[in-house]
């Protein structure tokens, strides 16, 4: 039911075996329709991020992030949440870490499995009852 619009930025530094990443992105979502079932005609999300990763070999690297989203203007589900109960919901903080493989599979083709442990830093993805930790595989295929 939304149109979003995704403004972003986003720095890096890459050498030396290390890489260092910062950005942050604003996501303004416009409601074009289902009025009916969401009275908010816009909402305003802002996501930010900061990735080191470091390659111990030419074939294993290993990397952390640290993610932050904050509703700017949030929607009425979020709203009634903050006044209830001291800003729940409004935003969230997280973190994540793992090692990746690197594996030359042909002349211009990469796969990078990876395995990562993230969890929520703070309120509402780690509060009581909602202790959120994600375990994820993933196994890109860049060619």
């Amino acid at each position: 039911n939304d149109f979003t619009l995704i403004p972003g930025i986003d720095f890096a530094y890459v050498g030396h075996n290390l890489t260092v990443q910062a950005e942050v992105t604003l996501l303004e979502l416009l409601r074009v329709r289902g009025e009916k079932s969401q009275a908010d005609t816009a909402k305003t999300n802002l996501t930010s991020g900061i990735h080191v990763g470091y390659f111990f070999t030419d074939m294993v690297s290993f990397g952390v992030d640290l993610r932050y989203q904050r509703w700017l203007v949030a929607p009425g589900a979020i709203e009634k949440l903050r006044a209830a109960n001291d800003d729940a919901g409004m935003d969230n903080a997280s973190f994540a870490l793992g090692p990746r493989v690197h594996i030359k599979a042909g002349a211009s083709t990469w796969v990078r499995p990876g395995l990562s442990y993230g969890r929520g830093i703070d309120r509402p993805t780690n509060a009581a009852g909602a202790n959120y930790q994600i375990v994820q595989l993933d196994v890109p295929v860049q060619f």
